[in-house]
């Protein structure tokens, strides 16, 4: 965050710097000049890094670049006639977008975490049953055996997995080859993103 404002303030300017930043977006939207992108920047990075210290998993390059990216889109986007002040726009816009990268790192160790160990051990260490749902309906079971989805299915449905080896007619130890067939089939099907 430190570099990236380092490298934006070689091209802020003493005239861009007195502008307020609704003069910013004004004179961005017309020219559309990186000089107002990088001065803007400027004027909100103690906001941006405030707003961040809510948010765990975001790496300092992450941060930087949605703070950017969401700084573009709202000095492009802004209006004044709104009676929204720049800076509560921008905080809204940068929040959801923080809030939203958050959710997705969570939901992804989630996923490995499902898959790494058993729908009982996730209940117990504070997994909410529908986030586990959630998990569930968007694991694609391309290329998996009718087993593996029936295995998937039963853990949804929070049978343990001494339950699920009865259910099925097999040992624990074919449940647990099972499972590790699973996890690379997922792997390979890019499933994760990771």
């Amino acid at each position: 965050m430190q570099d990236t404002l380092k490298n934006l303030r070689l091209i802020i300017t003493e005239d861009s710097y007195k502008l307020t930043i609704e003069q910013l977006s004004e004179k961005y939207k017309k020219t559309r000049d990186p000089t107002y992108l990088a001065t803007a920047f400027e004027k909100v990075f103690k906001l941006t890094i405030k707003l961040s210290q809510k948010y765990y998993g975001l790496a300092s390059q992450d941060i930087a670049s949605f703070a950017l990216e969401k700084l573009d889109y709202c000095l492009l986007n802004y209006e004044e006639s709104k009676n929204i002040k720049f800076i509560t726009y921008f905080y809204t816009i940068l929040q959801n977008k923080f809030r939203e990268e958050t959710q997705y790192l969570n939901l992804q160790k989630n996923k490995l975490n499902y898959l790494c160990t058993s729908y009982e051990f996730c209940l117990e260490n504070g997994y909410d049953k529908s986030v586990l749902n959630v998990i569930e309906e968007d694991i694609q079971f391309k290329n998996l055996s009718e087993k593996e989805i029936e295995y998937c299915k039963l853990l949804v449905l929070e049978y343990s997995n001494l339950e699920i080896s009865k259910l099925l007619d097999v040992s624990l130890m074919t449940l647990c080859n099972w499972r590790k067939k699973l996890r690379q089939k997922l792997y390979k099907s890019d499933i994760f993103n990771i």
